[in-house]
């Protein structure tokens, strides 16, 4: 009997809503009604549920609360028969707003009842993680016996919670004072003077002996240097050449004189040649040493330096040859 009266209590009460669920949701509710009507509480609490979510309105509360009910969630059935009462039109049967009355002082046997009232007013509440809405004055929500958490939010102001501790059938006060104001935040662009200098972190000292980490450095430079070391090098190359072509010349020049004691203390004018050629060769085999030396050194000190890299050009010459040995890790 009080399905059925349950389900005709608010069914015409509201009127249609422009709203694009508004047929899911009363597609919904008329098959809550059916599952209600034959007994089948848990589909029509399921479907009464999403079509709860879909469109708030007092005939979806209250027949909601009817099989909340029955089902023995009393404080869920309380709280939605108190919503069916407090948004039912002026022109709904006195009968129908007797039933849900009765219902409600059914339901609330059984539970416990938070007077919620926030200074100021306004704010946000939550009860045991359920939003109960924003409260104006004073705010009536329905929970089980035993422990509660209720929590009050403000634009502005700090968050309150308070445990509260109630019984079946007990009515407890509850003031959320949100007068504390909430802690500025500081972003980009706030314009805030006295907030906190960022924290700041110094490098620490390299240990004893540890290598000073080195910018990358450029291979421009080193690069010239080593095309004008190459150039050198070259030179000094073709000098030693000469000067072995100078030797040579003075060679085939005093074996054609008899040999290298023929000019022994003579001054003419076939050893005066001989002489110059020594002397000329002596002149290309330093210059080439020179060059070369200058073009290795040039490299190793212009080259860019990593940690483990080491650089060294070293020319050697023979009689007859000339070597330029080039030994380096890089």
């Amino acid at each position: 009997m009080r399905a059925a009266i349950a389900a005709a209590v608010v069914a015409a009460s509201a009127p249609a809503l422009a709203d694009p669920n508004v047929d899911r949701a009363n597609d919904l509710f008329q098959r809550g009604r059916a599952a209600q009507t034959e007994g089948r509480f848990d589909d029509a609490d399921r479907l009464y549920e999403q079509a709860w979510e879909l469109r708030k309105s007092p005939d979806v509360a209250a027949n909601l609360g009817q099989v909340e009910l029955e089902l023995g969630r009393d404080a869920a059935a309380a709280n939605h028969f108190a919503y069916a009462l407090d948004n039912l039109l002026p022109s709904t049967d006195p009968e129908k707003k007797d039933a849900i009355e009765r219902n409600l002082a059914r339901a609330k046997q059984s539970a416990g009842t938070l007077r919620i009232r926030t200074e100021p007013a306004g704010a946000d509440v939550f009860v045991n993680g359920i939003p109960a809405g924003s409260v104006v004055t004073e705010h009536d929500v329905y929970v089980g016996p035993g422990e509660s958490t209720v929590v009050g939010k403000l634009a502005g102001r700090k968050d309150v919670e308070r445990e509260v501790n109630v019984q079946a059938g007990e009515l407890v006060n509850v003031v959320l004072d949100l007068s504390e104001l909430a802690p500025a935040s500081v972003g980009v662009g706030s314009g805030l003077t006295d907030a906190a200098p960022l924290p700041t972190r110094s490098l620490p000292d390299p240990l004893p002996g540890a290598e000073t980490p080195r910018e990358h450095a450029s291979y421009i430079p080193a690069a010239i240097t080593l095309g004008a070391s190459v150039v050198a090098i070259g030179a000094g190359i073709g000098f030693f050449v000469a000067a072995g072509d100078k030797i040579s010349e003075r060679q085939n020049l005093q074996r054609s004189l008899g040999g290298a004691s023929a000019c022994s203390g003579s001054a003419g004018a076939e050893c005066a040649e001989i002489r110059d050629l020594n002397d000329q060769a002596g002149t290309l085999r330093a210059a080439s040493f020179v060059l070369a030396g200058a073009g290795g050194v040039a490299t190793f000190l212009l080259w860019p330096k990593h940690r483990h890299s080491s650089f060294a050009i070293s020319p050697e010459a023979g009689r007859q040859a000339f070597r330029l040995r080039v030994l380096g890790r890089f």
